[in-house]
């Protein structure tokens, strides 16, 4: 445990505690490159570059998906608390429901861009149905908002790295045993279910 010298008006509990998160939040980021660093090399630059178009299409769609909920679900929280599931279910709601409906709209965009590429070369569309699914677990990062509003953003970190700890062990065993990019991207929908779980027992356990 690190010793601060006492300064006047230095609160060293709370020191402690955003040292802890902080060190939390830096072991995911740590993992999550040393598992990308594994997955490009194993790739090479053609799969790797298939991986990234996949996901930057996605993450254009998901930014779509997540309706800028974020900062409106906090201040709702905070404006009124004793509506705390109300406003929960409605932005669960909304979201599940955009990103549903944003999986085939992704693979339609995907599948039009192909046919009318010179060159397209292995269609991606297994790999971009999973990322977009991906998107639609992510729906359950409302919960995350809540917490936020609480102040209590450890809880969720540290979900965050346990199924990042789950998925990076799983991505590691899919590239020592030689499965191809589809499967790696299989893992990455593994995690995104695992966290939506992992997100629903934390808020029911400390909502009980």
């Amino acid at each position: 445990m690190i010793k601060i010298p006492a300064i006047k008006g230095f609160d060293e509990e709370a020191f402690q505690k955003y040292f802890k998160n902080t060190g939390w939040l830096m072991f995911g980021k740590v993992l999550s490159l040393i598992v990308g660093l594994i997955i490009a090399r194993y790739l090479g630059p053609a799969g790797y570059g298939d991986l990234s178009f996949a996901l930057s299409l996605v993450a254009i769609m998901s930014a779509v998906g997540a309706l800028g909920l974020d900062t409106f679900i906090i201040r709702e929280l905070l404006k009124e608390p004793q509506n705390q599931k109300e406003i929960l279910g409605t932005a669960l709601g909304l979201r599940m429901g955009v990103n549903l409906l944003l999986i085939p709209l992704t693979v339609g965009i995907y599948l039009s861009f192909y046919s009318l590429s010179d060159n397209p070369g292995e269609p991606l569309t297994w790999i971009i149905v999973l990322l977009a699914t991906v998107s639609f677990f992510k729906s359950f990062n409302v919960i995350d908002s809540y917490f936020q509003s609480q102040v209590q953003s450890k809880f969720v970190v540290q979900v965050q790295n346990v199924c990042l700890f789950v998925s990076a062990t799983l991505k590691i065993g899919l590239v020592i045993l030689g499965f191809s990019l589809t499967w790696i991207v299989g893992a990455f929908l593994v995690e995104s279910i695992l966290l939506a779980i992992g997100l629903i027992y934390i808020y029911q356990k400390r909502n009980d």
